[in-house]
């Protein structure tokens, strides 16, 4: 027997979808639950843990969309101690956006990773591979899963708890495994709905976090790859009057590999308004107003495109430029581009 819940987000976007892709996957008589989603995910699925009572499970939130063959793969292969998730795609353009997660160590940064190609294991070829995590929005669990490990850890704080518990699982003896089958995945965050730090996106905010949960659970000894990093020759005249957009990881990389003079950052996030990065102020882009600005660099990572909509329709921008990063093997090559 499988226990199946559907996590209703506060915004509730895709949630009709959502429950729909169900019903259209699993075969009549098959019951699904509906949870109301609390301050954090962690919360959330404990909840639902505690309503499970130690039994097979699925969950999975509002902004994914099942899609045919899951329901088979999930039955055919949820026993033992196994988590089981799967590959995500957008659904708007199909792209995959990853399948699974790695604990890397890059450049000296312990940070999670999406496969961007699927890796077949040697013990679960065809079917799946084993990796660090997956996304958690789609959340699976076999009922012995519950003696190794009975709860999500709070620590993960809206972040980080799937992952912890995924880490901690395979440290328990579980297995972590992920299925090249793509679920559609809106990706909407459950962050956002108030200020709090529980609740920001921002780099900085969930830097202490992740820090924390890095030195609590030793997640160093998790690391299943080390990175190193190259960088190509930056285009000329780019640098003049240079406005940064992102204030995170990426953003630090680069201007402290090409010596960059930034006047300031530009953020998506309100939270990230006034905040100092770098010795440089971050502002929001709203606040800005239709500003002229001669050279932008994007340093927010698969989201240059979104961001370019952005800066298209609120400032007057004469050069936009992005990040691009590759991978390779074992390193990371970092070039700019310009739109």
């Amino acid at each position: 027997m499988i226990n199946f819940y559907l996590i209703k987000s506060k915004g509730e976007r895709y949630f009709k979808e959502s429950k729909r892709s169900f019903y259209c996957t699993v075969p009549t008589g098959i019951d699904l639950s509906i949870v109301e989603e609390m301050s954090t995910r962690e919360e959330t699925l404990n909840s639902i843990f505690s309503i499970n009572n130690k039994q097979n499970m699925v969950c999975f939130s509002d902004d994914v969309i099942l899609t045919s063959g899951w329901y088979q793969i999930i039955v055919k292969n949820l026993f033992g101690y196994r988590a089981l998730g799967f590959s995500m795609e957008n659904p708007i353009t199909g792209k995959v956006s990853n399948y699974g997660y790695d604990i890397v160590n890059d450049d000296g940064d312990i940070k999670t990773m999406a496969r961007t190609a699927w890796l077949e294991d040697i013990h679960y070829e065809p079917d799946f591979s084993r990796c660090a995590s997956f996304t958690g929005c789609f959340f699976s669990l076999s009922s012995k899963c519950f003696d190794l490990v009975p709860n999500v850890p709070l620590e993960g704080q809206n972040r980080l708890g799937e992952l912890l518990y995924h880490v901690s699982l395979s440290r328990a003896g579980g297995s972590v495994l992920v299925s090249p089958h793509a679920l559609g995945h809106y990706s909407v965050s459950t962050k956002g709905h108030t200020g709090d730090i529980i609740n920001s996106q921002s780099f900085q905010d969930e830097q202490f976090i992740w820090h924390d949960a890095i030195k609590k659970f030793n997640l160093h000894s998790s690391v299943s790859r080390t990175l190193g990093s190259s960088f190509s020759k930056p285009p000329p005249f780019f640098t003049d009057g240079l406005v940064v957009w992102g204030a995170g990881s990426i953003a630090s990389k680069v201007i402290i590999e090409y010596s960059l003079d930034v006047s300031y950052f530009i953020s998506g996030l309100i939270e990230e308004d006034g905040k100092d990065f770098m010795d440089r102020k971050v502002i929001f882009y709203q606040s800005l107003g239709y500003k002229n600005i001669s050279n932008i660099l994007i340093t927010i990572e698969n989201l240059e495109h979104s961001v370019l909509a952005i800066i298209k329709d609120n400032l007057n921008v004469k050069n936009i430029y992005y990040i691009q990063v590759l991978d390779l093997d074992d390193e990371r090559c970092y070039s700019i581009e310009k739109f």
